[in-house]
């Protein structure tokens, strides 16, 4: 058997090392030091709910009736299966579904039968998903934006509800708030990362008893959006694309009285909401899609 060259051995001896931490990491997520450290145990008061700036599809609800579950540009068939049963047809599905920014859609349908179907997926979701693990569904962006889609939707998913799914969901945003703490810093850096803070930042936000850990995570957010956008109000990626997202994010965050309770907003204010401004409204609108012109159109961004 042939000894391995020294690029070798260091590259098996990084592999090990990433492995380590992140077993490390996965057991550090599980441990009741985080709920002393990172507060707050459950979540079953929002102070605020922030508007969904991006336009819902009524139509959504009637295709997954008929057991289609298209997101990100594939199509599932469900064939009386949960969502979270189906493989995913590929990686950008599977991410929207398990940030479920699609229950925006079913918020838009306007139905009871629409609202409970949304209440079953959100309950289902938590029995499957009730301990952290590896994969998509825990990366930090992608449980960044389920907790800015639960609150957003939390007419949706929380009133009226009976008290067992109310406290089943909002013990899970409180343990999704936990997780979130501990891990945004392992997010790549790039959006992902900024989706992840985001998540945080309305958590903390709207979510009654997370004061504590506000000044902390505003100060990481202002620095990190800081880092990302350009002096001539672009995102470092170069993409329009994310500029419109993180737009429909920090808005309604923004317009919230929550921001108020934000020790460092000015900064990111700034950064978030003014720099974009100085690029052509035009160039902007090309890249906005449909469902998601009239909201940008709505904040001035034209």
């Amino acid at each position: 058997m042939s000894r391995l060259t020294l690029a070798e051995q260091t590259q098996l001896a990084k592999l090990l090392v990433d492995r380590s931490c992140r077993s490390a990491s996965a057991r550090l997520k599980k441990s009741p030091l985080l709920r002393w450290r990172y507060g707050a145990p459950i979540a079953d008061k929002l102070l605020i709910v922030p508007q969904d700036l991006r336009t819902g599809d009524a139509s959504f609800a009637s295709e997954v009736e008929l057991g289609h579950f298209g997101l990100g540009g594939a199509m599932a068939l469900l064939e009386g299966r949960s969502p979270f049963d189906v493989p995913p047809p590929n990686e950008t599905w599977e991410r929207e579904l398990h940030g479920f920014g699609w229950l925006r859609h079913f918020y838009a349908a306007g139905h009871v039968g629409a609202r409970d179907q949304a209440i079953d997926l959100v309950g289902d979701w938590c029995r499957r998903y009730h301990r952290h693990g590896d994969g998509i569904v825990w990366e930090p962006s992608v449980v960044g934006r389920r907790v800015m889609s639960w609150i957003v939707n939390a007419p949706l998913i929380l009133d009226g509800v009976d008290q067992e799914i109310y406290d089943t969901i909002t013990e899970r945003l409180a343990d999704e708030m936990i997780h979130l703490s501990a891990s945004w810093r392992h997010a790549p850096v790039g959006y992902r990362r900024l989706e992840a803070l985001t998540g945080l930042l309305m958590g903390h936000l709207c979510i009654a008893g997370r004061e504590r850990g506000l000044d902390q995570i505003s100060r990481a957010f202002a620095a990190e959006l800081a880092q990302q956008m350009l002096p001539d109000g672009g995102h470092v990626s170069r993409n329009p694309g994310i500029l419109i997202e993180l737009l429909l994010d920090l808005l309604p965050i923004r317009q919230g009285a929550g921001w108020a309770r934000c020790r460092h907003p000015r900064h990111a204010q700034d950064v978030a909401l003014h720099a974009p401004r100085r690029r052509q409204g035009s160039a902007l609108q090309r890249h906005v899609g449909a469902h998601d012109r009239r909201a940008v159109d709505g904040a001035g961004l034209r």
